[in-house]
């Protein structure tokens, strides 16, 4: 039986990046389950790892701020997240976060976002893309090094 990944996806839209998710979980080895706000109990019966994926911005009274610009929150889907986060943490499974994943992740964890990347670095300009093309530096004491073997890396992200 393959190891069943739980990933995140919103109540609505999402499918071809979790079609994405999916083919990737499958090539290495695993198979995984959807969960959204609509769905109800988290089904953490035979979850191996979870994964969170990408989406909304977190609403900044999850980081104890209130919201300095426009931004089209899923409070829903915040805490059905951040739900997956608790029983992961207590079942100590692997969790990945993709893009605002990797951001609920931060802020679960105590840390905190920047609500505008415009107004904090002009220069930036957030692409939609599929192809990895920005540079990140991967740290040699990391688990990401040790299953990786690699010091840096290409992500879309």
């Amino acid at each position: 039986m393959r190891p069943r990944v739980l990933v995140s996806a919103p109540r609505r839209r999402g499918r071809i990046a979790y079609q994405l998710t999916r083919m990737m979980v499958r090539a290495a080895g695993g198979e995984t389950r959807r969960v959204r706000p609509r769905d109800g109990e988290i089904p953490w019966d035979d979850a191996r790892a979870v994964i969170l994926g990408g989406g909304e911005d977190i609403d900044p009274r999850r980081y104890r701020e209130e919201a300095e610009v426009e931004a089209r929150l899923d409070p829903e889907r915040d805490a059905l997240e951040w739900a997956l986060l608790d029983g992961a943490v207590r079942r100590r499974l692997p969790v990945l976060g993709i893009c605002r994943g990797a951001q609920l992740l931060n802020v679960y964890l105590g840390g905190t976002l920047f609500q505008d990347l415009r107004a904090e670095f002009p220069r930036h300009s957030p692409r939609r893309q599929l192809l990895a093309r920005k540079h990140i530096t991967v740290d040699a004491r990391s688990r990401l090094h040790r299953a990786l073997g690699a010091t840096s890396l290409r992500v879309n992200s």
